[in-house]
This record gives structure tokens, sequence and C-alpha cells, in this order.
């Protein structure tokens, strides 16, 4: 169910009663307004941010935890990698530079590798100029380190180049916090979690976490659901079978059991559900 912007407004109301009675005392204006608005904004916008977090968050958390273990089983101390986290927050940055810094190159060359790696956020931040051009340099500077890759596409996607639509820094906080805060709480697990993974495993199971993450968001229907469940169970029964073969036969499972599944959804007319 949608949160209405009213709703929104009563529960601001409420919190900044104890405000307003010591207004006199700091001899402030009434911030009401301000709020509402920003609150009001963020209401209007709730549904969107639900499927967004719902379609990426998953995504985003495995690829933060992914980095977390990368850091952890590198030659960083556990506060430079907790730090490296918080202060880069640029996962293919991070895993660029990882191997330079164990390799003890010199640090220019790590800064160089985790620039060239992301320059693709120099285009992101000439898309996103004519939006905020007009904020003050540090809030702009906040922006830019909270702005990811699906955030900007989530963004630009409802925007376009040049938006005159009032709630979208609002909207631009939400989806880039939402996802600064699961990606953290992923990269911090990995780091403090990374002992417990036994040592032979390597980055090999970071891998398999990122692939999770990404067929995950995929599985958004019953014939998906059903035809991964088929691939998982014929690929356990058959893992004695040589040359990964048990792989093969997993995969034409799945497609067999989702062929059948969307033809028989078809024939009831019910096939998005």
């Amino acid at each position: 169910m949608a949160i209405k912007p009213d709703d929104c407004i009563v529960k601001i109301n409420d919190l900044i009663i104890g405000y307003e009675d010591c207004h006199d005392m700091f001899g402030r204006k009434d911030i009401r307004p301000k709020y509402e608005k920003y609150w009001t904004n963020f209401c209007r916008h709730t549904d969107e941010l639900k499927v967004g977090v719902k379609w990426t968050g998953f995504a985003v958390f495995t690829w933060g935890l992914v980095t977390g273990i990368a850091m952890a089983k590198s030659s960083l101390t556990q506060l430079e990698a907790v730090g490296m986290s918080l202060l880069v927050y640029a996962g293919s940055a991070q895993l660029a530079a990882l191997p330079l810094i164990a390799g003890n190159f010199p640090v220019w060359v790590a800064l160089v590798t985790a620039v060239v790696v992301n320059l693709r956020f120099v285009i992101f931040s000439a898309g996103l100029q004519s939006h905020f051009k007009s904020k003050p340099f540090w809030k702009r500077v906040v922006l830019g380190y909270l702005n990811g890759d699906i955030t900007f596409a989530l963004f630009i996607a409802k925007f376009g180049a040049n938006s005159q639509d009032p709630t979208k820094t609002t909207f631009f906080l939400g989806m880039s916090i939402t996802n600064w805060t699961l990606w953290q709480s992923g990269s911090l697990s990995g780091i403090f979690l990374a002992s417990f993974i036994p040592h032979h495993w390597g980055l090999g199971f970071a891998g398999t976490l990122a692939l999770i993450a990404i067929v995950m968001p995929m599985v958004d229907r019953k014939a998906t659901a059903l035809a991964a469940f088929t691939a998982a169970i014929v690929a356990l029964l058959t893992v004695d079978l040589p040359f990964k073969l048990n792989l093969v036969c997993a995969v034409v499972a799945a497609i067999a059991v989702g062929m059948m599944l969307d033809k028989q959804a078809a024939k009831k007319g019910y096939i998005n559900e």
C-alpha cells in the first residue's frame, strides 16, 4: 500500500511539536514547511524506491560482500579494509587496486588504475550536471560520492537529461543512500566474516556470490523459480558426471521446465504471473 503524502505531513507535525515548544528559546523560524516538503517528496517516490530495492538490493549487497571478502583476503589489515570501504566506495576500483597494493606498487600506480577503472563516473557526472549545478560545491561533492551505476541509471531513466521536477533531489538521495547502506552493509559483513570462509575457497567463493546476485533478481515469476529449482536439483543429482556435464544437464532441464510452464501459462492467459 502506498504511503500518502498527507500521512507523512501528519507524522512530521507530530515529530516537530517538541521543536515548536522551545521555538522562542532558539529564536529560529518554523521548520515545518521545509521538512514537510522533503517528506512529501519522499513519500511520492516510496513505491518506486521499493521496486528499486526489490530489483537491485540483493545485487548491491552481494557485490559489496564480494568486495569486502576480497579486501579481507588481501594484504590489507581489517582497519585498512574498513577505511577503504568507507572512503573509496567503488567496488571495481577497489578490486583493481588490491593486487597492486599487495605487490607493493607505487601509490600513484594504484591511484591511476582506480581512476581509469572509474572513468565512467566522469560521464555520469556530466549527465547529472544539469540537474544539480545550482547546488553548493560541498553538496555536489556529497552527491558525487553517493552516486553509483544503478542510482544513475534509474535517475536518468526517470528524469531525463534536464528535468525541472522539484522532487528529483529527494529521489536521488533516497536511491543513493539506500544503495550506499546496502553496499556498505555487504562490504563490512565480508570484511568481518571473511575469517569464517575456508582459505582454499579463495575468491572463487566471492565469484559464486556475485553470480547469485545476478541470477536472483531474474527469478521473478513461478515458471522461472521452478526452472531454477529444477536446475539446482539436476545439478546436484548429476554432480559426479565428468567434464562438468552436470551443468549442461541442469541447463537443459531448466529450459525444458521453463518452456513447458510458459506454454501452460500462455494457454490459461496469465503468462506474467
